[in-house]
């Protein structure tokens, strides 16, 4: 295929391939003699001429499996795939030369202090991705030359096809009707050469491994429902069936499949609930395969339903290679994934016995000795230090020896301390803050019993407080100096149109990008004062209020350092606030919001059957929920009179029904598991029994071992209401209790048998 691609180069460059076609868009070369035209035609002939005995790829090609009927090209759904599979590819590269990177910088470390098999493994490892990065850049290069032979062959038949337009347009002689029959045969050589190419660009698209995870459709998937699930990507077809458990689990045969992708086929997915002997079609979705030419496995929510009642869950994985080629280790300890080498590359344990070094450093050692243990630990970073200039070891406090980092330097010898700053006050006062922000995710990440949900909502917040960062060190310090106002320095502001009224009121020239909190609170206050009047009087304040604290805690994510009107509050904290709540008009968000701290107050007052009733259907959705009001109902079940309790129970179980509104209300729930209020602690667990959060099962299990009954009767209580799951839950956590007592027991007999 390449000695063919290189005789067309030859006979007919890309620049000569756009002059022809140029020639053939004029009328005057049906004026041609008819030799020259035959010529002509013949060259484009000779050009496309493929060998009678191409090279046969190491499989067979998808678009030769569909007959040998020569389809039309397409090249437009060409270049998308080529462009999406050579940014997966690169993106693959990239992540290989960081574990590359990563690996280099150890060989150092691990010829001083580690074991002689370790440091095999390591330069084992080394050699390995070496040569995958060798490999996928040939892959990489392989695939761009074959679609640069594409581009040619679609040049040339352009080029055949204008002078084929011109030749019909033309008076009708002899010479022409032989010109447009050379005509033809060289448009379906260009076709056929483009059809081929197509074949062989497929056979480095790789594989997609698809990974059943399951139906999500809450009201409507029951238990004892069997559903079926058809994947058709081409001529390759995966047809599946799973059942919903009494539990709320799902089975399903097979959980793993691996698709050939192919250039003109999407993955078509079916889903059918199997009724008896009958069957209804629940719906049929398209998902496009160049979304999944991504390095990380890709999570894919599709509705299946048009209301998206029924939502299709599954994760696919793209490996750029064929399947006998997967990203594994050839070390003797197995295949594993990359996470799990550098796992254990990078947590070896140390030898059982110690080197001479080490047992140099256990002679010394008196019984998530003090002073001796710091020497050994200073020592070992000491390398930290090795390249700095003397002023800067003075900058940072340390000095070559780390064992005299413990004794303060003489007085005249102490160099004077520089703050760091960014070259513009507003740039440092908008850093400040976004650090803090970094900080107390740092802070809250590093919490025990800390669940799933909540890790995930922690580290989303950091990517994003990532991106702000990164936004910030791209800007110019010049521009933000003398900016006027946020979009002459962040043109995506503009598209907040409702809400840039409001930030110009409280921002000046050369301070855009933040203002005092009491600034962003003063001018709330001024425009929505028409907004609260009559009926939600008095109320201006506190809804202010509930604002500035949503949006300065990450909507209520953290929990907030101090009065929120002592900190400052930057344009991108506000603009994440609104991103996440969806606010397109500010006004009718800010009148939505008053109603729900009226709400909230009314959950406090008399008359609270009348409100409880109040929270469903489209008052419900309307709901942001703000913790105020998910804490008050929460705490009603618990203090309310009978009739009150009952129904505030019952509307928590009705609103699970609300994606939205449960998704929120789990976050808060859990993330109060953890809080030291005991009354919060038990109105969550009761909270999360009627929203059905299994999610957070873990957690509430934990409580079953609190110190007061009344939390571990409602964590008990919880915990035993998700069927099958909860009993293993509980059980374990009763033994877990039971080996803590027998462990503390055993201490105890041996503290006695010392003394």
């Amino acid at each position: 295929m390449v000695t063919a691609m290189s005789v067309r180069v030859r006979f007919l460059s890309p620049g000569d391939a756009g002059a022809v076609g140029a020639v053939g868009r004029s009328a005057s070369f049906a004026g041609f003699s008819g030799a020259q035209s035959r010529r002509i035609a013949k060259s484009l002939t000779r050009s496309s001429v493929r060998p009678r005995t191409p090279g046969r790829p190491s499989r067979t090609y998808g678009t030769l499996r569909k007959g040998s009927v020569c389809l039309d090209p397409q090249p437009q759904q060409v270049k998308r795939i080529f462009e999406a599979l050579k940014r997966g590819l690169k993106q693959h590269l990239c992540a290989q030369q960081a574990e590359l990177d990563y690996l280099c910088g150890r060989h150092a470390d691990a010829r001083r202090d580690s074991r002689l098999a370790f440091y095999y493994d390591l330069d084992k490892q080394t050699r390995w991705v070496e040569r995958h990065i060798r490999r996928m850049e040939f892959h990489i290069s392989k695939v761009e030359e074959l679609y640069e032979g594409y581009c040619v062959q679609c040049r040339l038949r352009d080029g055949a096809t204008n002078m084929q337009r011109a030749f019909s347009q033309g008076p009708p002689s002899r010479a022409s009707r032989e010109s447009l029959q050379e005509l033809g045969r060289s448009l379906h050589a260009c076709a056929q050469d483009m059809w081929l190419i197509e074949g062989a660009l497929e056979v480095h698209l790789g594989e997609l491994h698809v990974r059943m995870k399951g139906l999500v459709g809450y009201a409507r998937l029951c238990p004892g429902d069997q559903y079926e699930v058809l994947m058709r990507l081409g001529c390759q077809r995966w047809r599946l069936k799973g059942r919903i458990e009494s539990d709320g689990s799902q089975t399903w045969e097979e959980e793993e499949k691996a698709f050939v992708p192919t250039l003109h086929e999407n993955l078509e997915i079916k889903v059918t609930e199997l009724r008896g002997l009958s069957s209804l079609a629940v719906g049929t979705v398209t998902c496009d395969i160049a979304d999944f030419f991504t390095t990380q496995p890709r999570m894919v929510v599709v509705d299946v339903t048009e209301l998206g009642t029924i939502k299709l869950q599954l994760e696919v994985l793209w490996n750029p290679f064929d399947s006998e080629s997967l990203l594994v280790s050839p070390s003797p300890t197995g295949k594993f994934s990359t996470g799990s080498r550098k796992g254990s590359l990078y947590h070896w344990t140390p030898p059982s016995t110690p080197s001479f070094r080490e047992r140099y450093y256990l002679a010394r050692q008196e019984p998530v000795s003090t002073e001796s243990l710091m020497d050994c630990i200073l020592e070992s970073f000491a390398f930290l230090n090795a390249d700095l200039a003397p002023d800067e070891l003075s900058l940072f406090g340390g000095s070559r020896d780390p064992r005299e980092d413990r004794t303060p330097p003489a007085p005249s010898r102490k160099a004077p301390s520089r703050e760091l700053r960014a070259g513009a006050g507003e740039l440092d006062a908008v850093l400040v803050v976004h650090l803090q922000v970094c900080k107390a995710l740092l802070q809250k990440l590093a919490s025990p019993n800390l669940s799933r949900m909540v890790q995930d909502c922690l580290l989303e917040e950091a990517a994003q407080q990532k991106q702000v960062l990164e936004t910030l060190s791209d800007l110019d310090f010049d521009k933000v100096g003398k900016a006027t106002s946020v979009e002459d320095i962040i043109p995506q502001a503009s598209r907040r149109k409702g809400c840039l009224k409001l930030w110009h009121g409280c921002t000046g020239p050369g301070a855009v990008l933040s203002c005092p909190a009491t600034t962003l609170l003063s001018q709330l206050k001024r425009t929505f004062l028409h907004r609260v009047r009559g009926r939600h009087s008095g109320q201006l304040e506190t809804v202010c209020h509930r604002l500035l604290e949503q949006v300065v805690s990450c909507s209520g994510l953290l929990p907030t350092a101090g009065l929120p009107e002592q900190q400052t509050v930057t344009w991108f904290q506000f603009h994440s606030y609104l991103q996440k709540q969806s606010v397109s008009d500010l006004e009718t968000h800010f009148a939505q919001l008053t109603k729900e701290v009226t709400l909230t107050q009314e959950l406090l007052c008399a008359g609270q059957v009348k409100t409880v009733r109040k929270l469903r259907g489209k008052r419900l959705g309307l709901l942001q929920p703000l913790p105020q009001t998910l804490r008050a109902w929460a705490l009603l079940q618990l203090d309310g009179p009978p009739r009150v309790c009952r129904a505030a129970r019952a509307r928590l179980a009705s609103a699970a029904k609300h994606r939205s509104f449960r998704e929120k209300a789990l976050l808060f729930y859990t993330n109060a598991l953890s809080e030291s209020d005991a009354r919060l602690q038990q109105a969550a667990c009761t909270a999360l029994q009627q929203l059905r959060g299994i999610e957070s099962i873990d957690q509430i299990a934990s409580l079953c071992q609190s110190d007061l009954e009344a939390v571990r009767n409602a964590a008990r209580e919880a915990t035993l209401s998700f069927g099958e799951k909860g009993r293993s839950a509980f059980e374990k956590m009763d033994k877990l209790r039971l080996e803590q007592g027998d462990a503390f027991c055993q201490e105890a007999d041996v503290e006695i048998t010392i003394f």
